[in-house]
């Protein structure tokens, strides 16, 4: 319990005035989930007026001079005192208890709250007032105003007959009854109480604020909110194999030179450190290396068996995985072979006990060490620990095989991002481990599931806590077939889309510089591109384009000057011919689209290139800005290379995602990986910061939806599912402080658009309608008791409000603890607005107040906003 006295020095006649003074404050430091927090407030200095007194939302008059007394601890020796801790009598006119009256010489307005029959206030020899009112429920009576003289030391109080009142609570204060009355249901007017729940975990600061003739004083407090407390008997598993019990498996004779292998070459010193402080304890020896063929490397082998020879509880293996299959996608195995000849498969599938270059980071089914790269190619390393099914048993060997599949009749060859053929899997280790405790417990710290929710979840939001600015060019999109605009189909969608109010597109799709240049230089056609841009100008003057060069033009050679040299004519020409002649006054403008596709050449001729082309496009118009370089993956090491050869030319750095290949990925998975769009851009805009302190970039996703496939179609980037996965993106992209967010894409082309072929909004279009008319200015500290359930909170000087999105396919409660929100005044009521999007329909509807909790259908997203 934490007590904060504020003494003033020589207060003299100050105490008389309306200045209200905080004396006291009484509260814990510390509380857990669940329990209550308790605040009591003592002020003075505002004479005999009532202080008006606010905690987190709350406001109440704290009368002068408060003596406040729970009944039960004022009980006469034959009173009853009952469960609720009322006071009651035994026979009839029986003493309940007794109070004492402060003796300062001042009268006390007494008020006590009661119910039932009759009830006498007294002195010991003499009654003073009865009430003889008899209701059932608890109300506070009014028994006069007493001083000293009148009533001496000590009141009393005194039943009648039955039905005996019973009294809970006595209240004196020096302020007359015409100035102050007790709250109805009977709280302490100086005791505030806030139940933080599970999502509140945390620190937390508040602000007590207490008026008075038209002065205040303020004071801050601060509470830790602890989790709750841990059932007794539940184990906590250690997440690191414990020293010693740990065999190394000889690997050497076995390994290739990664010297031999540039491109799987990532031993640096940043890999040998991670190895070397011994990852959840296990002690790897750096420098192995166990490689399967692919395509790139046809001479390794499918295979590789390495002798073991002794029994274990459990194996952990650390691998690695250059190129990528989808998600879940079985790419390797290893067959652990007894010496009875028996023997045990282990899958290795993509994202659950590996991840490829261009996969997320972290597994669903083993333990990530750490990203490093070979400078041409990314590695994930990520740790296996398996536990013997069969310990009594002599391991005889463990066979390493790969999986080249044949490619699926369905696969669109255009984009052959799960061909397993591309992909390498690395052994890097292998060790034995001797103590079923520690096989167990790494394996229990890998084997990550979706939390699932109980049906109720917690939020907390507070609304004094900014935690960043909303950009709001993270609710844009791409455009799509943008010179083919001469037609109604596209006025009738851009009308449409003035209600989803995207503001920034990016032109990709439809369009590339030799449709402009088709003969270098000479004889440009760009009307086409020009009227796309008009039309949506004139739609709304604040919509801006994002000009990508998807495409290199085929006469153009990066690899020779000259090709260079060409390439930044025709890039500054366009920007001389929108921006200077044709006064379109475009902002951004993105240098490449997916190249260096699985690596990065040694050359680094489209750096090169890059550079040129930025340098030559400022010349015409430095108001630009400039960027790059859209990979399809974001690979930091990729991107470091990059930036760190044009970072002087870039103002934002772009990069691509999509979560997978398949209509197959789980739904569950999908929604589980929407936090690593966040995760993405912290350690983008981390690196960029190692490479150039200071400098200021910006980031941009330019192309992101769930499925990059589009044969076949994936129905949940166009249905209900689609739209709550948006939201939860967008949520993470905010919080992670992104500037530029474009979804692939506006309209068309079977389930990618935001809008069908014939103009019709999809789910996902009410998402971004939702977000680019109430999403603005700052975004605040919240938190949830379950990742399913996710909450984007903001401010600005128009709104507050919240958005909630259900990444689960069941319905839940919500409760919200919506902390540090300034009441409404008392004469208006808020005007609070409420959006739902489930299924294929938006549903809006004014509320007299905002709700204490709200239901979210399955994957559903729900907007709250006053």
């Amino acid at each position: 319990m934490k007590t904060m006295l504020f003494a003033a020095a020589a207060l003299g006649g100050a105490l008389l005035s309306a200045a209200p003074v905080i004396e006291k404050l009484d509260y814990p430091e510390t509380v857990r989930a669940g329990e209550p927090f308790a605040l009591s407030v003592t002020v003075s200095g505002t004479g005999d007026a009532p202080a008006s007194c606010s905690f987190n939302g709350e406001t109440r008059l704290i009368p002068p001079n408060l003596h406040n007394y729970a009944a039960g601890k004022l009980a006469a020796k034959y009173s009853k005192i009952e469960a609720d801790g009322a006071v009651t009598a035994g026979s009839d006119y029986h003493t309940l208890l007794s109070f004492p009256l402060p003796q300062d010489g001042r009268s006390y307005t007494v008020w006590v709250r009661a119910s039932g029959g009759a009830l006498c206030l007294r002195r010991p020899e003499k009654e003073l007032k009865w009430s003889f009112g008899r209701s059932g429920t608890f109300r506070w009576i009014n028994f006069g105003s007493w001083n000293r003289a009148q009533a001496g030391p000590t009141l009393a109080l005194m039943s009648e007959k039955t039905p005996y009142a019973r009294v809970e609570r006595i209240l004196l204060t020096t302020a007359p009854a015409a100035a102050y009355r007790p709250a109805g249901d009977g709280s302490a007017p100086n005791r505030f109480v806030w139940v933080p729940g599970v999502s509140a975990v945390g620190r937390h600061r508040f602000e007590v604020t207490v008026s008075a003739g038209g002065e205040s004083a303020k004071r801050t407090v601060e509470v830790t909110v602890l989790p709750p407390a841990r059932e007794t008997g539940t184990p906590v598993p250690a997440a690191a194999a414990a020293s010693g019990g740990q065999r190394p498996l000889d690997l050497a004779k076995l390994s290739v030179r990664a010297a031999d292998y540039p491109l799987f070459d990532f031993f640096g010193k940043e890999c040998r450190e991670a190895l070397e402080k011994k990852p959840f304890g296990l002690s790897f020896a750096p420098g192995n290396m166990i490689a399967l063929r692919c395509n790139a490397f046809p001479s390794l082998p499918d295979t590789v068996e390495i002798p073991v020879g002794a029994k274990a509880a459990g194996i952990a293996l650390l691998l690695a995985e250059y190129w990528q299959g989808d998600v879940m996608q079985e790419m390797a195995h290893i067959r652990v072979r007894y010496a009875d000849g028996t023997e045990v498969r282990i899958p290795l599938r993509e994202e659950f006990e590996l991840c490829g270059s261009f996969r997320n980071r972290e597994p669903q089914a083993a333990l990530y060490v750490g990203t490093f790269s070979s400078g041409q190619a990314e590695f994930h390393l990520t740790v296996l620990p398996w536990v013997n099914p069969h310990p009594g048993k002599e391991i005889a060997s463990l066979a390493f095989s790969n999986i080249r599949m044949v490619v699926s009749k369905e696969e669109n060859k255009l984009i052959p991002l799960n061909v397993t053929a591309e992909s390498s899997q690395l052994l890097l280790g292998a060790l034995l481990l001797e103590r079923s405790a520690d096989a167990g417990n790494l394996a229990a710290a890998a084997g990550k599931k979706c939390e699932t929710h109980s049906g109720t979840v917690e939020v907390t939001v507070d609304f004094s806590s900014p935690a960043g600015k909303i950009h709001p060019n993270v609710f844009s999109t791409n455009e799509t077939d943008v010179q083919s605009a001469d037609n109604p189909k596209f006025d009738e969608y851009l009308e449409k889309m003035k209600s989803v109010g995207c503001r920034l597109y990016r032109f990709h799709s439809g369009w590339n510089l030799e449709s402009v240049y088709p003969d270098k230089l000479r004889n440009p056609q760009y009307e086409k591109l020009a009227l796309t841009i008009s039309k949506l100008k004139s739609a709304n003057p604040e919509w801006d384009v994002m000009i990508c060069f998807n495409k290199i033009p085929s006469y153009v050679n990066p690899k020779t000057p000259e090709g260079r040299r060409l390439f930044a004519s025709l890039c500054a020409d366009l920007v001389r011919e929108l921006n200077l002649k044709r006064k379109f006054d475009l902002r951004y403008w993105e240098i490449y689209n997916e190249v260096y596709f699985k690596k990065i050449e040694e050359d680094r001729s489209l750096w090169k290139m890059y550079n040129e082309a930025a340098a030559a496009m400022r010349k015409v118009d430095p108001s630009i800005r400039i960027g790059g370089y859209a990979p399809c993956w974001p690979s930091v090491g990729a991107i470091r290379d990059f930036y760190r050869h044009c970072g002087e030319e870039t103002d934002f750095i772009s990069y691509h995602k999509y979560l997978t290949g398949s209509v197959k990925t789980p739904t569950a998975y999908l929604m589980a990986g929407t936090a690593s769009f966040g995760e993405d851009a912290r350690a983008i805009r981390a690196m960029a910061e190692e490479e150039r302190p200071g400098r200021p970039v910006e980031l941009a996703l330019t192309e992101y939806n769930i499925n990059f496939n589009w044969k076949p179609h994936d129905p949940r980037q166009a249905n209900r599912i689609g739209a709550a996965w948006f939201a939860s993106v967008l949520h993470h992209l905010v919080k992670a402080d992104v500037e530029i967010a474009q979804t692939w894409h506006s309209r068309g082309g079977g389930t990618f658009g935001l809008f069908s072929a014939d103009n019709e909004p999809r789910p996902a279009a009410a998402v971004f309608a939702v977000a680019n008319r109430y999403l603005k200015g700052e975004y605040l500290k919240s938190a949830t008791s379950s990742p399913e359930v996710e909450c984007l909170a903001f401010r600005n000087p128009e709104r507050r409000g919240l958005l909630l999105v259900n990444k689960s396919d069941r319905e839940v409660t919500v409760t919200l603890d919506l902390l540090n929100l300034s009441p409404a005044p008392e004469t208006v009521l808020p005007s609070v607005e409420s959006v739902g999007i489930s299924g294929g329909s938006v549903s809006s509807e004014k509320l007299p107040a905002i709700p204490e909790e709200v239901v979210l259908k399955p994957y559903g997203v729900y907007l709250l906003a006053w």
